[in-house]
């Protein structure tokens, strides 16, 4: 008979929403150069640029490209 108490299991790791990039580890194929200027991004500018057009005040969650890539913009605008 043991004396140890009975080990807990680790719990699982969180599922994520949406698949992985089989390149990066990351959504929708970011690098870290992306994530890099993301971060800077949304410290130079807690505030959503799009909600400030319309008056509204909303802190940002994401950072939008100057033209979206799927129109001819560059990844990393």
């Amino acid at each position: 008979m043991s004396l140890r108490p009975p080990r807990l299991a680790a719990p699982a790791a969180p599922q994520h929403q949406r698949p992985l990039s089989p390149t990066y580890g990351w959504p929708k194929g970011s690098d870290r150069r992306w994530r890099s200027q993301r971060a800077r991004k949304l410290a130079d500018e807690p505030r959503c640029e799009r909600c400030l057009a319309q008056g509204k005040l909303t802190l940002a969650t994401e950072v939008h490209h100057l033209l979206p890539i799927s129109q001819g913009g560059a990844k990393y605008d």
